[in-house]
C-alpha cells in the first residue's frame, strides 16, 4: 500500500507552509483515510489556510466517518479561526461524518473575542 493509504499522524511544526503547500497538504489529508492526528504548529498557517484544510480533511470521501486531531498552536490565526473552523466542521453530527476531536491553539493570539468565538462552534 502507499503511504498516504498508511497515514496515521503528520507532523509539520516549524515548517514554514505558503498558500500552495497549505493545498497541498489539505489534498494529501483528504485522501489520508487513516489520518487522526495534524501537527501544523508554528507552521505560519493562516485563517484562510486553516480553512482550506479542514475542509478538505473533514470532507474528503476518504475520510467520512474518522476523526482527527489538529495543532494550530503558534500561528497568530486569532479570531479568524473561529469562521475557518466552522467553514470545516461538518455540518451534522451522522456517523459519515468526520469529526474534529481535538484542537490545540496555544499562543494562537486568540485573545478573547477568539475564545469566545471557538467556544460559540
Amino acid at each position: 500500500p502507499r503511504l498516504i493509504d498508511r497515514l496515521v499522524t503528520l507532523i509539520l511544526t516549524g515548517n514554514k507552509l505558503d498558500a500552495l503547500s497549505a493545498d497541498l497538504l489539505a489534498q494529501i489529508g483528504s485522501k489520508a483515510p487513516h489520518l487522526r492526528a495534524l501537527g501544523l504548529a508554528s507552521t505560519g498557517m493562516n485563517s484562510a489556510m486553516v480553512g482550506t484544510l479542514l475542509a478538505a480533511v473533514l470532507g474528503g470521501p476518504a475520510r467520512a466517518g474518522s476523526a482527527i486531531g489538529l495543532d494550530l498552536s503558534g500561528n497568530h490565526i486569532a479570531e479568524g479561526v473561529s469562521p475557518a473552523l466552522a467553514q470545516g466542521l461538518p455540518l451534522s453530527n451522522g456517523a459519515q461524518d468526520s469529526r474534529l476531536t481535538a484542537l490545540l491553539l496555544r499562543d494562537s493570539a486568540l485573545g478573547e473575542a477568539g475564545v469566545a468565538a471557538v467556544a460559540s462552534l
